[in-house]
């Protein structure tokens, strides 16, 4: 973007982790808060610019500041002990902090920048997408509790609909108001943006969101520690999901099972099949060195996943 005459801003909750090998993104501050952010945008007003913010609030162990290391890990290590000791209680507890954390998001976090947006004159001539990565459960899926060992179990070993099932929300000068409820992908948003911005597209997975005719089959990835594990297709009303070691698949009609509890492979359609080993196919797959897996292993355990 920058070499179209875009101003680039990026602001992570981690600032001495998050892009730090992508100088394109321009990390200009933390997240944590909106200040950064807001005078960022006063400087660059008068500039075409670009703007990522990528906050944490609703990051389990919810609405605790990632710079507050010890409290946060502290945090972190009750929520998964509730979730071990499968408590009730615990649980509960943690559901409503998530609940205020999304409110918090919501209510807060984005209506600001909207405001702000809104004071400086640039609300109606400005493309504003509000999406999330992932979404979260907590050890629903694990018989033996006890195997809950850290964020990663909460919403990185699995690929079942509480997890990849994310919100996105668009708005965009000339789009009119409307809910899309054909599946999209969150690979269409760079496309849809590049086309919004009048630029060049270039070669990507996602196709742009300004002409959406049917579903998209969505292909998703589940990793450990940078391996590929699990790979996944949904495509409505079905998905499929492989155990890329086993082989095992497992399949759910999603109109018929949307919390996906009764697997039924041999009734899944055989486009999604294809769908999953075209791609596994595709996939670079190689085993880390010992180096490379203690670097990924510290950068886990540094983002609290470990």
């Amino acid at each position: 973007m920058s070499a179209h005459g875009y101003e680039v801003g990026t602001f992570v909750f981690d600032t001495n982790y998050l892009f730090k090998e992508m100088p394109e993104a321009n990390v200009r501050g933390t997240s944590e808060t909106l200040d950064q952010t807001i005078s960022w945008l006063r400087e660059n007003r008068q500039k075409p610019f670009l703007l990522f913010f990528h906050n944490w609030a609703t990051h389990m162990p919810y609405d605790i500041l990632h710079s507050e290391r010890k409290d946060w890990l502290s945090a972190k290590q009750e929520v998964i002990g509730g979730i071990q000791a499968d408590s009730a209680s615990a649980l509960e507890t943690t559901r409503e902090g998530y609940r205020k954390a999304v409110e918090r998001q919501s209510e807060m976090l984005v209506a600001s920048m909207l405001e702000e947006l809104e004071s400086l004159g640039l609300r109606e001539d400005t493309a504003f997408a509000f999406l999330s990565d992932h979404g979260e459960s907590w050890g629903e899926r694990f018989s033996d509790k006890q195997e809950v060992q850290g964020v990663y179990h909460m919403h990185g070993a699995a690929l079942y609909d509480e997890i990849v099932n994310v919100p996105l929300i668009l708005s965009a000068p000339g789009l009119d108001p409307r809910v899309v409820t054909s599946q999209v992908r969150s690979v269409d948003l760079m496309p849809t943006l590049l086309e919004l911005a009048g630029l060049p597209g270039r070669e990507t997975d996602g196709e742009s969101l300004l002409s959406v005719d049917g579903d998209r089959p969505a292909v998703i990835a589940g990793t450990d520690k940078g391996a590929l594990t699990k790979l996944a297709v949904r495509l409505p009303p079905w998905k499929l999901i492989l155990d890329v070691e086993s082989g095992e698949e497992e399949a759910y009609n999603l109109e018929l099972d949307p919390r996906e509890l009764a697997s039924c492979p041999t009734e899944a359609p055989p486009e999604l099949r294809e769908i999953v080993f075209r791609e596994l196919e595709s996939a670079e797959r190689r085993e880390l060195t010992e180096e490379e897996e203690a670097t990924v292993a510290k950068r886990l355990a540094d983002l609290g996943y470990l």
